[in-house]
C-alpha cells in the first residue's frame, strides 16, 4: 500500500458468526493523511480521520480543516 500507487484495498471480517482482530501498521501520521472511502458503485467520499484524544490537543490533526 503506497500514497504513490494510490492503492484502493477493502477490509472485512472473514467470519460471519466470530470477531475479528486486525492490526494496521502505519508509517504516516495517520489521523492527518488524506483517505477515501468508496461506494459498491465506485463514489468516492474523502475525509481526514482526525484523533479521539480528550486529554492532549493534537496539533497534527488535519480533520477539521475546511476541504472543497
Amino acid at each position: 500500500m503506497s500514497p504513490q500507487v494510490g492503492d484502493i484495498h477493502q477490509v472485512s471480517n472473514a467470519f460471519d458468526d466470530r470477531t475479528s482482530i486486525s492490526i494496521h501498521v502505519y508509517g504516516a501520521n495517520i489521523g492527518a493523511v488524506k483517505r477515501a472511502v468508496y461506494s459498491p458503485e465506485g463514489l468516492e467520499k474523502p475525509f481526514i480521520s482526525g484523533y479521539s484524544n480528550a486529554h492532549l490537543p493534537n496539533i497534527w490533526d488535519l480533520s477539521r480543516e475546511t476541504h472543497a
